[in-house]
């Protein structure tokens, strides 16, 4: 068994941050469920959007770590970041 995952929206960013589980050393929730283990951000795209393809990660358009808002998650290819750092 898990422990439910649950949040409080924010009036203002229109946030939802995560109240039920402690953040990590780097800022984020890690839900550890028995059949899924990873960031609850990457859980929830998952869940509304579909498979994350490889080398992409997700990232918040809020910079809210903790945030689960489906619309401020979005989908980063690596090789664009390689070409915006260089």
């Amino acid at each position: 068994m898990y422990k439910k995952l649950e949040y409080e929206i924010d009036p203002d960013s229109k946030c939802w941050i995560v109240c039920s589980h402690k953040p990590n050393g780097t800022g984020y929730i890690y839900i550890n469920k028995v059949y899924d283990k990873d960031y609850a951000h990457r859980l929830i795209y998952r869940e509304i959007y579909g498979d994350i393809p490889p080398r992409s990660e997700i990232r918040h358009k809020c910079g809210n770590k903790k945030c689960i808002n489906p619309e401020h998650l979005v989908l980063f290819n690596l090789e664009e970041r390689c070409y915006l750092e260089n």
